[in-house]
C-alpha cells in the first residue's frame, strides 16, 4: 500500500505499534484453507452486495467440530461442510464476535480429517468508508463504482475466510455485474449473460496463483482502458472513468518498461499473464498492490499531459515503480505476519527509485530520495516515541499504524544503506536467492539476511551472521546515532557516536542510550577513494591521512549511511570550501544535518543560517532547496511563530535574500530546452518568496491569475495559495480570490489534481471566518472526497495562526464525529499529527496531554504521543533560539 505522499510535507502520518500489544489474534491451525470459490453481485440500487462461497480446506487434526473464520459487517447464511466422502453436513447456530471479527460455523459433530469444502452464502452493504468492499462515485463523467481496499486486514468485510497473510489460497472469483460496467480481477476473465440475472453479466476469472487474501481485487465500474504489452509478454492495462483513459499513458509507459526491468533485475519473472492499472476515484492511500490488479487514487495514475504538473510526473512514476515491486516483494513472497510488514513496504519504497532512475535518468531520482525519504526518516526517528522498522503487532487494529515514514521511509534507508555496504552484485544474487526459496510463501526478516549472506561471490561459514549482525541494530530498535568527527593531528580523526534525539540532553541519558554497527563512509580531499570502516564501539580513531593533514573531509558521502554528522566548528569551515564541488546529495545532507543539531541544541541555529547565508545562496539545485525550504519551515513554525513585526520584517528580508539570486535565475516563464526539474524549482522558489511577502512575486501572482491558460501545472498551486493567503479582509469581486478559487474548485471539468490545488489553496486564507467556513466545507459539505479531508485541514493547521488554533478547537469539539469518520484508517493519523505539529509551547503540550488522556485514539494512539514530543522538541527548540536568531538577524540585516 502506497501511501499519499502529497501535500503535507509528503506524508504527515506520524504512526506506529501502540507500546504495549494484544497478542495476535490467529484462528485456530486445525484446518487449512487452500482454495476460495467466490461468487460476488454488487446492487448499485441501494449499494448492497451478495455472495455464495465455497472454501476448500484440509481438515489437519481430530475433533474440529467448527470453523472460525474472520468476518466483519457481513450476514452469514446457509452453511454447509461437504467432506469428500460427498455427505454433507449442516451448521447449527452461526455466532458471531464483532471485536473479535469472527463468524463461527459450528457442526455439532467432528470433521472428517483430510479434504472438505465449507458451503455459505454472505451479504453486506456497499460503504463509503474506503475499506472492504466499498462504493465509489465519480461526477466527471457521473458513474457508481464498486471496488476493494482489503490491506491489511479487511478482506473480511467482502466475505469470510482466513485473513491472515500466512494463509494463503487459491481464488477463482465470479462478479455478476450491470451490461453497462466491466468488471476487473486479478486474473483474466471471461463475461457472459448471466444465467441466473437476467439482464445482467457475469465475468468468471481464471485461477489466481496462491497468495494471501489483502490481495485479493474486486471492481466493477463504467471504466475504459488502454493497452500495450511488455517485451516479455505481458499485457499491461490502464484504466479509468470514460473519458480519462488517455491520461493514463504515461503511467502506461512507466509500468510497460519498468515489468522487464524488474524481471531482469531480480532474475525471477513477473508470472501473472496480464497486470492492469486502474484508477479510483475514492481511495484513501497512493495505491494497492493488489496482484495483477493494482489500484490508484486518480493523482497517483493520470497524468494530464497539458496541465499536469512536473511534480506530479514523478509522484505517478515512483507510485507505478513502487506498486510493480510489490508484485515480487509483498506478492509472490509475503511477509509471514505484519511484524515483517517492512518486509514488503520498505523493499518497494527503495526499489521504486530503481525503477524511476532506469526509466528517467535525466530525473536525478536519488537525489530526490535524500529530501523525500531519508531526510524525513531522520526526522521523525529522532523522537523518543519513534519505533523500530520491525514493531511486533499483536491485534488488527495495530496494524494501520505502521504504515508510517518508518516502515516506508526508514525501511528503504536502510537497505540502501546496505546496499552500498554490500554492493550491487551481492544484493541482486541475494534477493534472487530470497525470492526462489520463498516465492509463494512467506518470510521474516533474518530469511532475507540469510539469503544475503549467501549472495556473497563466495560464501563460506564465516559469512554466515554477517548481514543480521549488521542490520539488527538498524531493524530491531528505534533511533539513530550521531557521529561527532573531531580532528585530532597528523590525519586522524575521532568518531563517536551516540543516540540522536531531538530533544536537547536525551540522548546522553543512560536509559535512552543505543548502539549501532555503523558503516561509516569517509570521502577525501583529492581523491575518489572513500575509506570504509564499521564503527562497532563507542568511539574510534582512524588515520585517514597517513600522517598527513588533510584539508577536509566529508563524512557519509551521498548521504548512504543512516546517522547524520557532528562536525567540529573548524571541520565545518574547512567543508565551505570545497562545497560547490560536492554533490547535490552531500549539499543536502551537510545543511539538514546542522539543521537537527541545531533542533537537539547540540549547535546554535546561528550556526545554520550562517552556513546558509554564505554557502548556499548561488545553489541551484532543486532538491537541495526542497530541502533548506522544508527545514527553514519547521524552524519558522517553532521559532517564529509569535515574533514580534520587527523580527520577521529581518527575517523575510534573509528570506528574500537568500531565494533571491535563484528566484532571478528561474524567473516566472519557462525557457526553450530547460528540464522540468527547473520548472518545480520556479515553483518552489515563487511560493518562498511569496510567503515571505516579497511584493513583486506576489504582485505578479494576480497577474497571471487573470489568465490561467498557459500557466504551468506546477505554477497554478503557487499561485492559488499565494492569492488566498495575502487576500484582504471584506475583498469582493475580482480582488475576493477565495470565492473565485471555490467557484473553479466547483468546476465539473476540473481534474482531480486541479481540484486538489485549489482545496489546499482554500485552506491558506486568513480570514477567521472563511477559516471556519473551509473547515466546515472540508468536513460536512460532502464536496471533499474523504481520502482528502485532511489534507485541507492540514493546510489550515500548517499555516499556523488563527487556523491552528481553529482547527484545534474543531477537533476537541466534533472528537467522536471526526473519530468516526476516519476511525481505523491512517487518516486519523494524519489529522492528529497535522493539528499538533506546529505548536511550541509546553502549555500547549500539557493541554493536549491532557486533553488526549482517555480518549478513544483508535489507529492514532502513536500519533498523539509523537505529536506532543514533538511540540516539546519545538517549544525548547524556541526557548533556546529565540535570542540568538534576534541577535543574528540584528547582525546581518
Amino acid at each position: 500500500k502506497k501511501a499519499e505522499k502529497k501535500g503535507l510535507s509528503k506524508e504527515t502520518k506520524m504512526s506506529a505499534a501502540p507500546t504495549e500489544h494484544k497478542p495476535r489474534p490467529l484462528l485456530p491451525n486445525t484446518y487449512t484453507p487452500k482454495k476460495y470459490t467466490l461468487t460476488f453481485h454488487p446492487k448499485f440500487s441501494d449499494w448492497t452486495f451478495t455472495g455464495e462461497e465455497v472454501i476448500s480446506f484440509s481438515v489437519n487434526k481430530p475433533n474440529v467440530r467448527e470453523i472460525v473464520l474472520h468476518s466483519s459487517d457481513l450476514e452469514v447464511t446457509n452453511a454447509f461442510w461437504v467432506p469428500s466422502n460427498g455427505v454433507w453436513i449442516g451448521s447449527q447456530n452461526i455466532t458471531f464476535d464483532t471485536e473479535a471479527q469472527t463468524v463461527t460455523i459450528p457442526f455439532g459433530q467432528n470433521l472428517p480429517e483430510g479434504d472438505g469444502k465449507l458451503k455459505l452464502e454472505f451479504a453486506g452493504k456497499l460503504l463509503d468508508n474506503l475499506k472492504g468492499f466499498y462504493k465509489s462515485v465519480s461526477s466527471n463523467p457521473t458513474t457508481n463504482i464498486a471496488t476493494t481496499q482489503f490491506e491489511p486486514t479487511d478482506a473480511r468485510r467482502a466475505f469470510p475466510c482466513v485473513d491472515e497473510p500466512a494463509a494463503k489460497a487459491t481464488f477463482v472469483v465470479t462478479i455478476v455485474h450491470p451490461t453497462t460496467h466491466v468488471a476487473l480481477s486479478n486474473m483474466p476473465g471471461v463475461t457472459s449473460p448471466s444465467k441466473s440475472f437476467p439482464n445482467e453479466l457475469q465475468t468468471v476469472f481464471e485461477e489466481s496463483p496462491i497468495m494471501s487474501t489483502y490481495l485479493l481485487a474486486l471492481i466493477v465500474g463504467e471504466f475504459e482502458y488502454i493497452e500495450d504489452t511488455t517485451s516479455s509478454g505481458v499485457k499491461v492495462r490502464v484504466y479509468a472513468v470514460r473519458g480519462k483513459q488517455e491520461q493514463g499513458r504515461f503511467a502506461l509507459q512507466v509500468a510497460v518498461k519498468t515489468l522487464p526491468y524488474y524481471n531482469e533485475w531480480f532474475g525471477v519473472d513477473y508470472p501473472l499473464p496480464k497486470c492492469d492499472l486502474i484508477a479510483i476515484p475514492d481511495f484513501a492511500a497512493g495505491a494497492m498492490e493488489n496482484w495483477g490488479c493494482i489500484t490508484y487514487r486518480e493523482t497517483a495514475l493520470l497524468v494530464d499531459e497539458k496541465n499536469s504538473s512536473e511534480a506530479t510526473k514523478q509522484w505517478v512514476a515512483l507510485v507505478v515503480g513502487h506498486e510493480l515491486a510489490h508484485m515480487w516483494f509483498g506478492n509472490l513472497v509475503t511477509m509471514d505476519w505484519w511484524t515483517y510488514l517492512w518486509l514488503n513496504e520498505g523493499f518497494a519504497s527503495w526499489i521504486e527509485y530503481l525503477a524511476v532512475d532506469h526509466c528517467f535518468p535525466e530525473w536525478d531520482i536519488w537525489t530526490s530520495f535524500i529530501f523525500s525519504d531519508l531526510n524525513r526518516a531522520l526526522k521523525l526517528d529522532s523522537l523518543k516515541s519513534s519505533h523500530p522498522v520491525e514493531v511486533e503487532v499483536g491485534h488488527p487494529s495495530e496494524v494501520e499504524e505502521i504504515f508510517d515514514i518508518i516502515s516506508y521511509s526508514k525501511g528503504c534507508s536502510v537497505i540502501r544503506m546496505l546496499y552500498n555496504y554490500l554492493g550491487e552484485k551481492q544484493m541482486r544474487q541475494g534477493l534472487k536467492i530470497y525470492l526462489n526459496k520463498f516465492m509463494y510463501k512467506n518470510a521474516e526478516t533474518d530469511d532475507l539476511w540469510a539469503a544475503l549472506d549467501q549472495g556473497a561471490e563466495n560464501p563460506d561459514k564465516n559469512n554466515v551472521g554477517r548481514v543480521k549482525q549488521l542490520m539488527d541494530g538498524w531493524i530491531k530498535q528505534e533511533g539513530y546515532p550521531v557521529i561527532t568527527v573531531q580532528e585530532e593531528g597528523h590525519g586522524k580523526y575521532s568518531f563517536t557516536q551516540q543516540r540522536f534525539l531531538s530533544q536537547q540532553g536525551e540522548g546522553q541519558k543512560p536509559e535512552n542510550q543505543k548502539k549501532w554497527n555503523v558503516p561509516l563512509t569517509i570521502q577525501l580531499p583529492n581523491s575518489n577513494t572513500i575509506h570504509r570502516e564499521v564503527l562497532s564501539n563507542e568511539s574510534a580513531t582512524i588515520d585517514l591521512g597517513n600522517g598527513q593533514r588533510l584539508e577536509w573531509i566529508k563524512v557519509n558521502p551521498e548521504q548512504t549511511g543512516f546517522y547524520i554528522v557532528n562536525y567540529s566548528e573548524d571541520l565545518l569551515n574547512k567543508l565551505k570550501q570545497p562545497l560547490s564541488t560536492l554533490t547535490a546529495s552531500d549539499r543536502i545532507g551537510l545543511v539538514g544535518d546542522q539543521f537537527s543539531l541545531a533542533r537537539a541544541g547540540l549547535v546554535k541555529v546561528s550556526r545554520v543560517l550562517d552556513l546558509l547565508n554564505t554557502s548556499y545562496r548561488t545553489e541551484t539545485n532543486l532538491n537541495v532547496w526542497k530541502d533548506i525550504t522544508a527545514n527553514l519551515g519547521d524552524f519558522e513554525n517553532a521559532v517564529l511563530t509569535e515574533a514580534d513585526a520587527s523580527v520577521r520584517q529581518k527575517w523575510f528580508k534573509f528570506i528574500n535574500e537568500l531565494y533571491g539570486e535563484v528566484g532571478r535565475s528561474v524567473g516566472w516563464d519557462s525557457k526553450s530546452g530547460e528540464s522540468g526539474s527547473v520548472g518545480m524549482l520556479r515553483a518552489l522558489v515563487l511560493a518562498k518568496l511569496g510567503a515571505a511577502a516579497h511584493e513583486g512575486t506576489i504582485s505578479e501572482a494576480r497577474n497571471r491569475f487573470k489568465n490561467l491558460t498557459n500557466v504551468a501545472g506546477d505554477l497554478k498551486g503557487v499561485i492559488y495559495r499565494l492569492l488566498v493567503a495575502t487576500e484582504k479582509d471584506g475583498a469582493t469581486g475580482d480582488d475576493d480570490y477565495y470565492e473565485q478559487i471555490l467557484t473553479l474548485y466547483r468546476n465539473d471539468s476540473a481534474s482531480q489534481e486541479e481540484k486538489d490545488r485549489l482545496a489546499r489553496a482554500l485552506g491558506h486564507t486568513k480570514n477567521k471566518e472563511k477559516i471556519a467556513r473551509t473547515l466546515e466545507w472540508a468536513l460536512n459539505s460532502g464536496e471533499v472526497r474523504h481520502q482528502d479531508i485532511v489534507f485541507v485541514v492540514g493546510v489550515i493547521s500548517a499555516c499556523g495562526g488563527a487556523g491552528r488554533e481553529m482547527v484545534w478547537d474543531y477537533i476537541r469539539k466534533n472528537w467522536d464525529v471526526v473519530h468516526d469518520k476516519f476511525k481505523g484508517q491512517f487518516l486519523l493519523s494524519r489529522l492528529v499529527g497535522t493539528a499538533l505539529g506546529g505548536y511550541s509551547t509546553e502549555a500547549k503540550a500539557k493541554e493536549a496531554e491532557e486533553w488526549f488522556a482517555g480518549k478513544k485514539v483508535e489507529s492514532a494512539e502513536r500519533a498523539v504521543k509523537q505529536a506532543i514530543e514533538g511540540i516539546r522538541s519545538n517549544a525548547e527548540w524556541r526557548q533556546r533560539s529565540e535570542a540568538d536568531v534576534v541577535q543574528w538577524l540584528n547582525a546581518n540585516f
